[in-house]
């Protein structure tokens, strides 16, 4: 298991490094879709969160960054659907 799985002392240590290196990149991503500071910030979290959880599912060896960017899409695209439900 990498050292940021959920079992690791080190994991919280490891993951903000992760988080650290990548939040830029995550949150101009967010803000390019949403136009929103607000939105954007509260998605980067978001995004972390969901990667955190679901650590053992990253292969090693792939693009890190581009994975943590398909999990910030995604949950960019589940706040639209919210939203959208939610004004119905």
């Amino acid at each position: 298991m990498s050292s940021a799985g959920a079992g690791d002392a080190r994991a919280p240590d490891h993951f903000a490094q992760v988080v650290e290196a990548h939040w830029p990149a995550v949150y101009r991503l967010l803000y390019s879709l949403c136009g929103n500071a607000h939105d954007s910030e509260d998605l980067a979290q978001e995004t972390f969160l969901r990667a955190m959880r679901r650590w053992d599912s990253f292969r090693s060896g792939t693009n890190l960054r581009a994975w943590l960017l398909r999990i910030a899409t995604n949950a960019y695209f589940d706040l639209r659907r919210k939203k959208k439900d939610s004004q119905v």
